[in-house]
């Protein structure tokens, strides 16, 4: 873009006539031209400088806006729109810019104002020659409108509404890439990471964005060498920020992308609270049998103070009580953070985050929340909000590919205190892959934030025909959904008339076949719980594993509607689920005993 410099003016004319003033542009490698404006209003322009290169001046594009072709005069279409440039003192700074159709004044913070100058496009230039200018003009139309998009998106660097169709996605990665020494028209690499890769496969599925994000001291740092992928870091880590404003609270005030699935994105987590408070050793987590999130805890070098949780009504709940107790017994300087979890399966419901909070705040305890698909649940949201508001809540961690619809290995970690989340983001050794922000970027620009709401809004509906259907299939064969009223994602449905006849033992092995048919029959995500397992964690040992208590009343099986899913997903399911039922049913009614092997599949995550 030609730099134009401009100075104001005035000069006295003679025999006594007023004043007039004086523009006077020095443009960049090209000559100085003069902007004579008289009181009348009229404007002439004249080259101070010789310049003998046709060429040259063809390519100045400010320039050519200011002059008419092969005159010094100024072109009366643009007077009306230099009449408005302002009248100020001292030396001004302008710069030309392809999008724009007229000048136009921008005032910084500093006081100083740019005079965005319109110029020809290359297609403008090159394009008319080729092919009529009227045919030209609509093809121009298009890029500008996509450029617009670009331009408005790294501005405000906040999620669009509206969803951006593919090309225009293309379009801007593409630019992005282009950025990367990598990908220089001219580059000589002689160091040891210069993103060289052998494969064109693997270079298009990555789109050439291959120096992958943040540098050996920050996450979030830029990179000198891969400006393209640096700035596509920076913004999805504005885009993810504004996803939590939107779902959760407009306090969030800090988020980022972790190229890490949840597990490990809670370990980041705890290990950067570990810095800050070393001395502390225990983690306060209320039961939820999950094995990622008890492992993060081993993993991050902590001891884990397992909660039980509480049975009220058919309902798995946090042990408010119990919590309390186990702080004044261990002691607030000797606890880390308390981990507590909101998404989770039926009967356990969402930790009670308020309460939580106040004990958090009252203690000075960290307050980290697994919040690993909840950003889709608007329950699960607001219990977040409450808990910030009533408390302390520090930190909360959710997936990317259970809440966003994208492949597995991302976790936003987000928060409302901003100096620890950038210090968790810190934490982060080393580079990481750019995979995810890549995978973000595009989902969230192909998606919009109005098809998102959209997909909530038909999420809750898929909820509600999924309990009615579970509801009539129930009641087919005695059983019943049972009521876990504050659990708006996953939903159980109890297997008491399944093979009751049976000591404890085989009848688990018949309940655990149930899933494994299912399974079979390509039904995905649907969980078996017999009630009667016995896990071992990291050396760990938990009874009735899979009920998130030791003695849940009933054996059942959970289904869980979120977001993504079809309504024809839950007609096949529950399908399925009437055909393995009666087989069963049919093979172990009464007085029948255990008579074939069973093959087990393990669903678990």
């Amino acid at each position: 873009m030609p730099i134009v410099k401009m100075e104001k003016k005035k000069s006295k004319q003679s025999g006594g006539r007023k004043s007039k003033l004086e523009y006077k542009f020095d443009i960049e490698k090209s000559p100085t031209y003069v902007l004579k404006a008289s009181p009348k209003g009229t404007f002439e322009i004249k080259s101070v400088s010789s310049s003998n290169s046709e060429e040259s001046e063809e390519n100045d594009a400010a320039a050519n806006f200011l002059r008419s072709d092969n005159t010094g005069q100024l072109d009366k279409k643009k007077l009306p729109e230099l009449k408005n440039i302002p009248k100020v003192d001292g030396n001004q700074n302008y710069s030309s810019n392809l999008s724009k159709k007229s000048p136009e004044l921008e005032t910084k913070a500093d006081g100083n104002q740019n005079l965005v100058v319109p110029t020809k496009s290359v297609w403008e230039s090159a394009g008319s020659k080729l092919i009529p200018m009227n045919y030209m003009q609509q093809g121009i139309q298009t890029l500008t409108s996509r450029d617009r998009r670009i331009r408005i998106l790294l501005d405000e660097r906040k999620w669009p509404k509206e969803p951006w169709d593919d090309l225009t996605i293309e379009m801007f990665i593409a630019q992005l890439a282009a950025m990367d020494s990598n990908n220089f028209i001219t580059k000589i690499g002689v160091g040891e990471r210069e993103a060289r890769i052998f494969s064109s496969l693997v270079e298009k599925r990555h789109y050439r964005l291959c120096h992958g994000v943040g540098r050996s001291g920050d996450l979030g740092e830029p990179q000198p060498k891969a400006i393209g992928s640096s700035l596509m870091s920076s913004l999805v880590n504005n885009l993810v920020l504004d996803v939590c404003k939107q779902l959760i609270s407009s306090k969030v005030s800090a988020a980022f992308l972790c190229p890490m699935a949840t597990g490990m994105s809670i370990v980041l987590v705890l290990l950067a609270l570990k810095r800050e408070k070393p001395k502390a050793k225990f983690v306060v987590w209320p039961r939820i049998d999950q094995k990622s999130c008890f492992k993060s805890i081993i993993t991050a070098g902590l001891e884990p103070l397992v909660i039980e949780g509480i049975l009220t009504g058919n309902e798995v709940q946090t042990n408010i009580d119990e919590l309390i107790t186990v702080v004044k017994v261990y002691g607030a300087d000797n606890i880390l953070c308390f981990l507590t979890t909101t998404s989770c399966f039926a009967p356990r419901v969402p930790d009670s985050l308020e309460p939580v909070s106040k004990i958090c705040y009252d203690e000075n305890i960290y307050h980290v929340v697994n919040n690993a698909y909840g950003l889709q649940s608007s329950g699960c949201s607001h219990q977040i909000l409450e808990g910030s508001e009533a408390g302390r809540l520090d930190v909360f961690v959710q997936s990317t590919d259970k809440n966003l619809m994208v492949p597995v290995g991302g976790a936003i970690i987000a928060g409302f205190n901003k100096d620890l989340v950038q210090k968790i983001r810190q934490t982060y050794a080393g580079r990481a892959s750019s995979s995810q922000t890549l995978d973000i970027l595009i989902t969230l620009l192909s998606m919009g934030s109005s098809k998102y709401n959209d997909l909530l809004l038909k999420c809750k509906e898929n909820f509600v025909y999924l309990k009615q259907s579970m509801e009539e299939l129930a009641i087919r064969f005695g059983e019943r959904v049972i009521n876990t009223p504050h659990n708006r994602i996953s939903i159980a449905m109890s297997l008491s008339n399944l093979a009751p006849e049976l000591d404890l033992e085989p009848r688990g092995q018949v309940l655990t076949q149930l899933g494994a048919m299912l399974f079979r029959r390509n039904v995905a995500g649907c969980r078996v719980v017999t009630g009667i397992e016995l896990k071992v964690v990291e050396g760990h040992q938990f009874r009735g594993w899979g009920s998130h208590c030791n003695n849940y009343p009933s054996p059942y099986l959970t289904a869980a509607a979120t977001i993504g899913m079809e309504r024809n997903d839950t007609d096949n399911f529950i399908r399925k689920l009437d055909e393995c039922y009666r087989k069963l049913q049919g093979t172990f009614g009464p007085k029948r005993t255990l008579s074939y092997e069973f093959n087990q599949v393990d669903t678990d995550d």
